[in-house]
């Protein structure tokens, strides 16, 4: 195995792998650690990032099922990737815990 087509990728999709890899490490640590700590906040909030970077630079990337310009199919999980982000931080902001971690799942 090796590293070189992430290496010779282009830089979005470097970008895309990395905000990937920071949000599988940081989502689960995030979702199964005691609620309401610090480290459970630090590690959402960069799973959230990670994320919305994952949706955002998932916009850049052309798909091989192209309907509309370069946009696909595919695309429809990076909507549903900030929808969800937007509405569980909406939920935590007001203080409605049970609908931000239905939003997380």
């Amino acid at each position: 195995m090796s590293l070189d087509p992430i290496l010779n990728a282009d830089p979005i999709i470097q970008l895309h792998m990395i905000c990937a890899a920071f949000a599988l490490l940081a989502g689960p640590f995030a979702m199964f650690r005691k609620r309401r700590d610090r480290v459970h906040k630090v590690a959402g909030y960069i799973a959230a990032v990670s994320m919305l970077g994952l949706a955002l630079s998932g916009f850049a990337i052309k798909s091989n099922i192209a309907i509309v310009a370069h946009f696909g199919p595919i695309h429809i999980f990076s909507v549903m990737a900030i929808w969800g982000i937007a509405e569980a931080m909406f939920y935590i902001y007001k203080g409605n815990v049970a609908k931000h971690q239905a939003s997380m799942f």
